[in-house]
């Protein structure tokens, strides 16, 4: 629940900034790269043994500051994979 980013400017002493990146409940195992142009990719998973939905979300160290997702690059809720029972 409340899966957020956490930004620090000072080396790790306080967390200052942050970005709620899903507010559902059961998310949980998030994976986390930065590319070259500064955008931060989250790939995480939602309910894993009921919905089993994998999302990832977009955005950058700006979106963090402002709090919310508000750049070009931010995208929110992206369903990249829903695993069906056979």
């Amino acid at each position: 629940t409340m899966l957020t980013a956490y930004l620090s400017v000072d080396g790790g002493k306080s967390w200052q900034y942050k970005l709620l990146l899903d507010s559902r409940s059961y998310v949980s195992y998030p994976d986390t790269i930065v590319t070259s142009d500064g955008t931060i990719y989250v790939i995480y998973d939602r309910n894993r043994t009921t919905d089993r939905e994998i999302y990832m979300t977009t955005f950058t160290i700006d979106d963090i500051i402002a709090g919310k997702y508000e750049s070009d690059k931010s995208r929110t809720f992206f369903l990249v994979d829903k695993a069906y029972s056979a």
